[in-house]
């Protein structure tokens, strides 16, 4: 039998969620496996693949957009990250049938790829901000011509766009955007080396680290 790779999804019973008392309310020592709660749940896969046809999948994100489930996941076709690399998707109502795969960031001409990113889903637009790598040669840990894009999902058309940004060179991002209560954007990834709009950003170190003659920074982006 050929090695499968799949991720996944725990489907909650709404209806059973709606009827039960809440999961964790405060007071319970949630380190002792006694008192974890169970809960009713289904199990999907929500992609799969056989071993030499795009086999490795990583770095998954999932959003709920204007009635959907939307899912996404960098797909290397032998190692990660290798020259082959694309961004695809997922889509579902109700998290247990799954439409087919759709392409989210589909790399570009010359050398280099698209990876895996997250998604913002923001006052009815779907975002996708993604990590491009325009060179496979990796230098003290850092990607060189490492940069995001940012793809917004047309539904008129039903496909990806790619969107004007600046001032994410350099980054990697890894958790959403998130809105401070100043209306400003602020977003954490990895770094390689005054706007309110979502084109426009800054990114700040916040930790250095160098360990094992390899230099890992981590690092801040927001809206000025």
């Amino acid at each position: 039998m050929k090695p499968r790779f799949f991720f996944s999804i725990l489907i909650l019973n709404a209806l059973s969620a709606i009827a039960s008392p809440p999961l964790w309310v405060g007071g319970i020592d949630l380190s002792k496996n006694l008192n974890i709660p169970l809960i009713e749940a289904e199990h999907r896969v929500i992609d799969e693949c056989e071993a030499g046809e795009y086999q490795f999948t990583l770095g998954a994100d999932i959003v709920f957009h204007c009635g959907e489930f939307v899912a996404q996941w960098a797909n290397s076709k032998l190692e990660e990250n290798d020259a082959e690399t694309m961004v695809r998707g997922r889509r579902s109502k109700d998290g247990l049938l799954w439409s087919e795969r759709e392409i989210i960031a589909p790399g570009f001409d010359g050398p280099g790829y698209h990876s895996h990113g997250v998604f913002l889903s923001h006052e009815g637009t779907l975002r996708s901000f993604n990590s491009q790598i325009h060179q496979q040669t990796v230098r003290n840990g850092y990607f060189q011509g490492l940069c995001t894009d940012v793809f917004v999902f047309n539904p008129q058309l039903k496909k990806w766009e790619k969107q004007t940004v600046s001032g994410l060179d350099g980054f990697w991002p890894l958790c959403k955007p998130m809105q401070l209560a100043n209306e400003k954007w602020i977003m954490a990834g990895a770094k390689n080396s005054p706007q309110t709009a979502l084109p426009r950003w800054r990114s700040v170190t916040i930790a250095s680290l160098s360990t094992g003659g390899r230099s890992l920074l981590s690092s801040i982006a927001w809206f000025a």
